[in-house]
């Protein structure tokens, strides 16, 4: 199983999680954030990690690799922080320990960042992640 394998299940994930919720931007798609009085959105983040070996001279060897999930969460400004952290609790609940098919999620950080430069407000979810290979 390759990383394009793993994005796809996190990508699938996340969008079976987030159907409704706000407009989602992927990266190296195009995207236009929403209004900024009324609109939310969100930008997933995949970022890969580090591989370590798991046993050697087997006829298999297992490579584990982790990494991390970000979501960046965008609610307008004046509306309190409450929205942004109920929708990083969203995430972080359906992802927090969830184990797909070679996916295995572990723990969901929800973090408040505050205001952004462009004029939003930001709430932050990093969950970790690993998954198993055999070469």
């Amino acid at each position: 199983m390759g990383v394009s394998t793993i994005h796809t299940e996190i990508r699938t994930k996340f969008i079976t999680v987030w159907t409704d919720q706000t407009t989602i931007a992927f990266p190296n798609s195009e995207f236009n954030p929403p209004n900024l009085d009324t609109g939310e959105w969100c930008r997933l983040t995949i970022v890969d990690g580090e591989q370590r070996q798991l046993n050697i001279g087997a006829a298999t060897n297992t490579f584990r690799d982790t990494g991390q999930i970000i979501v960046q969460v965008f609610t307008p400004l004046n509306t309190g922080e409450t929205r942004g952290l109920v929708l990083g609790d969203t995430i972080a609940d359906a992802f927090r320990n969830y184990s797909g098919t070679q996916l295995r999620c572990r723990e969901a950080k929800v973090k408040g960042i505050g205001i952004t430069d462009d004029g939003w407000n930001q709430t932050n979810v990093i969950i970790s992640f690993l998954w198993d290979n055999l070469y």
